[in-house]
């Protein structure tokens, strides 16, 4: 082996590459060690084939340029394969372009510009002004730098212009604010992040409006946004050479075909391996945090699907079909209770198909349907062959009630259910289908499916969630549970001694789950008083205080009341409202105590009425849990990853392992009656993790390191190689190796460039105010056979001649002085900045 050129500044320095360039090929190479190989010589040749092939525009056109036009073919480097590539679809054009303005409160001004029909010029604008806030499929304005009397809009275009519609902050996914309501400079902070947000609301609009338009390539600079895209209307293709799909639009209306597909093309895919190959020692790894509200709806729910061809009103050519469908989802086909065909009426023919069954043929009994020679045919065989044909034309509306239980047909997710009308004339249908479940199991599509009647069941009503507990002095314990007092009031008892001239209290402890808690309007006390004070009243003379966890929130006094009637449906009754204040939410105690009779009553236990009342009414639906699902815990303890992104409700607050300052808003949603306002319903973070090395076999190449020596031009080692599982010796191995002595470093020059001013401002050309009307540049050049490539004759000078030169120093000034000169003009915040000291 001959190795005919190794760099290096010293001796030393290059016996270390060399010894390290043998180990290298030996420890990868079984074949290195027995075959002579010019590694120059293999360089040159290579290059040499490659400049041939794109060293000038006419070789670019011929092997390149050409081909991809369909006019010719191409080849590799080597020329030994040959492939064909046809160009399909028109170049990109710059299609769309958005232009950001923050203004000093934050709010921030988007102006888009954009070309609908590909021809390279920009044909309409509009301004989207004021904007605080932004979501994933819309935007939101408040007043400048705060979040008040904000509105919410989505973005529609008509293909000529955009405009703006206000809609409901529920219609609005994934939003974050943007103003210094929020945060100062966070659209500076969020550049990138903010345009390329708004930008995709844009081209969601563009989208809508026609699913041909198709984004090709993003470009962010600065303050700007720029999209460069292709209508797929206009692509054409050669059959023999087209790969993928020729109608890249279908999967605007079904993504998901588009990720199958993508999937199986990267599974053989040489980039993908290659990329596997490359990120074998750090992997990203993704997991979720979800907030988890599981709802317990205990009642019965039927459903009605009502599938409408029109009744008779319909008149159409002959053996014409119609087809109509509903979708729905199913959670637990355990709770389906009933679900049944009840009622169809049609004019001529009527099939029914569940989840692909046929299930219903009418009028006469089949198991398919379809047209065939002016025929329908509604039974056939296993092998798809019709056997039985019926006339298109019937003349008759029937009404008939097949009771069919449908059942099972359905499955637990979506299920589908289809009608087919044939109708010659004048016709149409009508289909009654009916779904009894367990509430909250069955989730409607469109509005074919509805919800018509709600029974609840007898003990699962929501009050039944308060539990409590209670202790009074000198009674003996008691736990009652809540009884309804109203179909949104909850009463509780408590027991409280009474005796002359003392003080007793009684205490309960309640546990009220915390969905209930927000829909909690009042909290009250009662008691009886009467003048003798027989059970269940107290004495018509005294004083009482209220506590919740400790700290009093209500007191006063009642006196002598006469005329109360007597017990128990008599006396008088005391109310106090108890403040809502104090509470902690969970497990409070409430303390009453009263005190201060002054008659001779009768010691003993009485009762405390406690009252909740709520908004809405108490039965039909709870919430059986609500807790946080996590799923990172792992990732986020494993000292090996590292948190990259953080995205809460589809907004980055951590990206590239930074915080963005981004906070996503409230979103709010209705179950059980109740909103549940959160700002964290999905958490999706990303870590980065190191893999575990894989274990090498490090003999060889010690082997080798420990026994190399280099004398003149000859290096010896002695070598190991491992075969059929055993290491085999083979000592004294050599290698001729020619050294020639290269530069430490590539030489360059330093010239400098003088020329005139023609720059214009906006006071007139610069020379005129500027004391040397001239520009000096300097740059820096390769040295070619020692000599600088300079030309006097153009001003050029020659400042340092060719040498290993460093301008680290003038560079490191002048970044500094623009940095300062940026500090004194740039005031994104909106106060100014001086330089520093003034």
């Amino acid at each position: 082996m001959k190795l005919t050129k190794v760099y290096g500044k010293g001796e030393k320095k290059m016996k270390k590459g060399i010894i390290l360039l043998i180990i290298s090929l030996i420890f990868f190479s079984l074949a290195c060690a027995e075959e002579e190989f010019d590694a120059k010589s293999s360089a040159e040749s290579l290059y040499s084939t490659a400049k041939q092939k794109t060293g000038s525009p006419e070789s670019l056109m011929k092997n390149f340029v050409n081909p991809l036009l369909g006019n010719g073919t191409f080849y590799n480097i080597e020329g030994s394969q040959s492939f064909q590539a046809t160009l399909v679809c028109p170049s990109s054009q710059r299609f769309l372009e958005i232009l950001m303005q923050p203004q000093e409160t934050g709010d921030t001004n988007f102006f888009v510009y954009y070309d609908t029909n590909f021809d390279g010029n920009f044909d309409g604008s509009y301004a989207f002004m004021g904007v605080s806030g932004i979501c994933s499929n819309g935007f939101i304005k408040c007043d400048a730098g705060t979040w008040q009397n904000c509105k919410y809009y989505k973005v529609i275009f008509n293909g000529n212009s955009f405009s703006e519609e206000e809609i409901s902050f529920n219609d609005l996914t994934s939003c974050f604010c943007i103003n210094n309501a929020c945060g100062n400079n966070l659209v500076w902070k969020n550049r990138d992040y903010v345009l390329s947000t708004f930008g995709g609301v844009i081209v969601s609009a563009l989208q809508s409006f026609n699913s041909h338009y198709a984004v090709t390539k993003t470009e962010v600079q600065d303050v700007v946004i720029r999209y460069y895209g292709q209508d797929t209307t206009r692509c054409s293709y050669s059959s023999s050479t087209v790969v993928g799909t020729t109608n890249p639009e279908i999967y605007f209306g079904n993504p998901y075909q588009m990720v199958s597909e993508a999937q199986s093309q990267m599974e053989t895919s040489e980039f993908t391996q290659l990329f596997t190959n490359l990120q074998e020692n750090l992997s990203e790894k993704v997991c979720t945090i979800r907030r988890m509200i599981i709802p317990n709806r205990c009642g019965k729910e039927t459903y009605q699907i009502y599938l409408s061809g029109g009744g008779r009103s319909y008149r159409l050519p002959a053996c014409t079909t119609s087809h109509f469908q509903t979708s729905f989802y199913i959670k637990d086909l355990s709770k389906i209770t009933r679900a049944v065909l009840s009622e169809v009426r049609f004019d001529d023919w009527l099939a029914i198909r569940v989840n692909g069954h046929f299930v219903y043929v009418g009028p006469k009994s089949g198991n398919t349907f379809r047209i065939e020679g002016g025929r329908v045919c509604y039974r056939e065989d296993e092998s798809g062959t019709c056997t039985a044909y019926g006339a298109c034309e019937l003349s008759t509306y029937w009404v008939r009630r097949p009771n069919i239980d449908l059942r099972p047909y359905l499955v637990e997710g979506t299920n589908t259910i289809e009608s087919f009308v044939e109708v010659t004339g004048y016709g149409g249908s009508q289909v009654y289908i009916y779904i009894d479940t367990i509430q909250g199991n069955l989730e409607c599509y469109d509005s074919h499916c509805k919800l018509i009647d709600f029974n609840p069941v007898e003990g699962c009503d929501i009050w039944e969630q308060i539990s409590y507990s209670s202790a009074a002095q000198n009674c003996p314990s008691v736990s009652v549970s809540p009884q309804l007092c109203g179909e949104n009031c909850v009463q509780l008892q408590m027991p409280v001694y009474s005796a002359k001239g003392g003080a007793y209290s009684t205490s309960i402890n309640l546990n009220i789950p915390e969905y209930l808690w927000m829909d909690l309007s009042q909290i009250m006390v009662k008691w009886c008083t009467q003048t003798t004070g027989p059970y269940p009243c107290m004495d018509d003379d005294g004083w009482y205080r209220i506590y919740v966890n400790g700290n009093q929130v209500a007191s006063g006094s009642y006196g002598d009341r006469e005329d109360c009637g007597v017990a128990p449906n008599g006396g008088c009754w005391n109310t106090v409202n108890v403040p809502l204040t104090n509470f902690t939410r969970a497990n409070d105690t409430i303390t009453v105590q009263i005190g201060g009779a002054a008659h001779d009553v009768n010691a003993g236990c009485r009762v405390v009425y406690l009252y909740l009342l709520f908004n809405n009414p108490l039965s039909g639906c709870y919430i059986e849990d609500n807790y946080i699902e996590d799923n990172c815990v792992s990732l986020r303890n494993d000292e090996n990853c590292y948190l990259k992104d953080r995205i809460i409700n589809g907004v980055y607050v951590v990206q590239n392992g930074e915080n963005t300052g981004l906070v996503p808003l409230t979103e709010c949603r209705e179950i059980c009656g109740y909103d549940f306002c959160y700002a964290d319903w999905t958490i999706e973070e990303h870590y980065l993790c190191k893999n575990t090395l894989p274990s090498f076999d490090f003999t060889r190449p010690q082997e080798v390191l420990s026994t190399v020596r280099y004398d003149s031009n000859l290096l010896t080692f002695s070598d190991v190689r491992q075969e059929n599982g055993t290491w085999v010796s083979y000592p004294n191995q050599q290698l001729n190796i020619t050294l020639e002595k290269g530069e430490s470093c590539p030489k360059v020059c330093k010239v400098k460039v003088s020329e005139n001013l023609p720059e214009v401002g906006s006071g007139g050309p610069i020379s005129y105010t500027n004391v040397s009307p001239v520009k000096v540049t300097y740059d820096i050049r390769e040295c070619v056979n020692d000599t600088c490539p300079y030309d006097p004759a153009k001003g050029e000078e020659l400042v340092k001649d060719c040498a290993c030169l460093s301008e680290f120093n003038d560079a490191m000034v002048s970044l500094q002085a623009v940095r300062l000169a940026g500090q004194d003009i740039t005031c994104s915040s909106g106060v100014k900045k001086t330089l520093p000291g003034w």
